[in-house]
């Protein structure tokens, strides 16, 4: 069964291969190794689509190795190198706010940057499969934000205002 890409979320990031049995040196957010420590697949992003594997194998310590069903080897555990990793919904103790449940009441919001340097206001959302563009209006300019929660240092809702982590040039591209 193909997971509905709103009922997993995001918990970190695959590093690099470990061993020769096709172990897999994992980057998760803190909030989610609980989690993870009790799940039974995990989600990569290969190619745009999120691929299930059975955990086999989760070994905690000043980092976080896993051995996955049917990865057998270093080759194997390559191509799972560098990737988003997901569980889904049903597998975590607290799920998330999803950002994309909440697209139309930024419209009209004031973007700051992390140093609270106002960069213009959100006009426009787009949502696009994997991705959610925001509009931005600036001194006469238009330019397109890829948004992503990460990104969301404070949403305050009484002032009509977003501070995000703001990527150096992006209202040039």
């Amino acid at each position: 069964m193909i997971p509905n890409p709103q009922s997993i979320h995001k918990i970190g990031t695959s590093l690099k291969t470990h061993g020769k049995e096709g172990h897999i040196r994992l980057d998760i957010d803190t909030e989610y190794l609980d989690d993870l420590s009790k799940a039974r697949a995990l989600f990569f992003d290969l190619e745009g689509s999120r691929v299930p594997f059975l955990i086999e194998e989760l070994k905690l310590s000043n980092h976080v190795l896993i051995k996955l069903d049917e990865v057998d080897s270093p080759e194997k555990a390559l191509l799972l190198q560098q990737k988003s990793v997901y569980l889904h919904d049903s597998e975590l103790s607290e799920v998330p706010v999803v950002m994309s449940t909440q697209v139309d009441m930024l419209v009209g919001y004031n973007v700051l940057d992390q140093n609270g340097s106002g960069k213009g206001k959100i006009i426009g959302l787009e949502e696009y499969p994997h991705q959610l563009i925001a509009t931005i209006s600036s001194q006469g300019q238009e330019f397109l934000l890829p948004l992503h929660e990460d990104m969301i240092i404070q949403l305050d809702e009484s002032n009509k205002c977003i501070h995000l982590e703001w990527p150096d040039g992006i209202e040039n591209i």
